[in-house]
């Protein structure tokens, strides 16, 4: 995360507990950060302890990433099952908040001049 120039770059793709390089050229991908998001996220990595490889959201027991399936099946799914929406995952967000992005004229690695 840039919070100087207010993007995130996503490099690496994380599937059962492993991390790598994300599948395809078009999902490495250069994301616009919302200032005020920028800044809970800033706030939030004050309050974490430094890990090998920087993650925003380190595990207390691994110091890696969480395993996303558990998440996703304890909370996100749920949580869109009370809203009446059902398929809610990790995805969803991603490719949600890029679409978004779009929608905005929000500038990305692929639409850049």
């Amino acid at each position: 995360m840039d919070f100087d120039r207010l993007t995130m770059m996503v490099r690496l793709g994380a599937v059962n507990g492993r991390t790598g390089p994300v599948k395809t050229e078009c999902s490495e991908d250069e994301l616009s950060l919302d200032p005020e998001f920028a800044a809970v996220l800033l706030n939030w990595k004050a309050q974490c302890r430094r890990t090998p490889g920087d993650w925003a959201f380190p595990s207390p027991v691994t110091d890696r990433c969480f395993h996303a399936s558990p998440i996703q099946q304890d909370y996100i799914r749920p949580a869109g099952r009370k809203l009446g929406l059902e398929g809610v995952g990790w995805h969803t967000f991603r490719h949600n908040y890029r679409a978004w992005l779009d929608d905005t004229g929000a500038q990305s690695a692929f639409n850049r001049n």
